[in-house]
C-alpha cells in the first residue's frame, strides 16, 4: 500500500499500516536528512508520546503499536548519540573561537578603547572599576539580546571574527552570524 504525501512532502499513513521498515524508509531517512539532529530527536520523542497515548486508548492493537514504539525508541537512542556528538563538536568549535584574554588585552589597548575611556572620563561618572565595567558590559549584552530577539545560539556564536565583519547599513550596524539553527 503506497502512502499519500503531505504538502510538506512527507508520507501520511494509518497507524495500522505502520511498521518500522516503512517508517524508516518513508519518513525517518528523508526527514533526518533535511533536519538537524536535535529537531529529529524532538519529533521522535513527540511520536513516542503519541504512540504511548494510542496504546493507552487501545486505538490500535497493542502488540502492533508496542513493536512500533520499541522501534521508535531504538531510533531515538541512536539519534540521542548523534545529538551528543554534534553538541560536542559544536562546543569544541565554540571553545576554539572564544574571545581570549589576549583579544581582550588587545582591545583594551586599542585606540577605540582609549577614546571611549577618555569620553567616559569627561562625563561625570564614577571612576571605572572592574565592578562598574562588568555592569556596563552586562547591560550592553542584555540590551543587544533583548533588542534583537535572537535565539541564544546566535548570540553564543558571536566571535571576534564575526564582529570584525560587522557592516553599517541604513538602520545601523549589521552583524551576520551564519552558524545557528535558523
Amino acid at each position: 500500500m503506497q502512502p499519500s504525501y503531505s504538502r510538506n512532502g512527507f508520507p501520511v499513513f494509518r497507524l495500522e499500516d505502520l511498521d518500522m521498515t516503512r517508517f524508516d524508509q518513508l519518513w525517518y531517512r528523508s526527514f533526518s536528512a533535511r533536519r538537524e539532529s536535535g529537531t529529529v530527536k524532538s519529533y521522535l520523542h513527540s511520536l513516542s508520546l503519541f504512540l504511548k497515548f494510542v496504546a493507552y486508548k487501545n486505538l490500535v492493537e497493542k502488540d502492533h503499536i508496542q513493536k512500533v514504539l520499541n522501534g521508535v525508541k531504538t531510533i531515538l537512542k541512536v539519534q540521542e548519540r548523534w545529538v551528543s556528538i554534534c553538541r560536542s563538536d559544536l562546543e569544541a568549535l565554540d571553545f576554539g573561537t572564544m574571545i581570549s584574554t589576549d583579544d581582550v588585552r588587545t582591545f583594551l589597548s586599542s585606540p577605540l578603547a582609549r577614546e571611549t575611556e577618555a569620553l567616559l572620563t569627561t562625563m561625570h561618572l564614577p571612576p571605572m572599576t572592574e565592578k562598574l565595567y562588568k555592569r556596563m558590559r552586562d547591560y550592553v549584552i542584555l540590551h543587544i539580546l533583548l533588542s534583537c530577539g535572537q535565539r541564544i545560539r546566535v548570540f553564543l556564536n558571536l566571535t571576534l571574527g564575526v564582529l570584525k565583519n560587522t557592516s553599517v547599513g541604513d538602520m545601523g550596524p549589521v552583524t551576520i552570524v551564519s552558524r545557528h539553527k535558523t
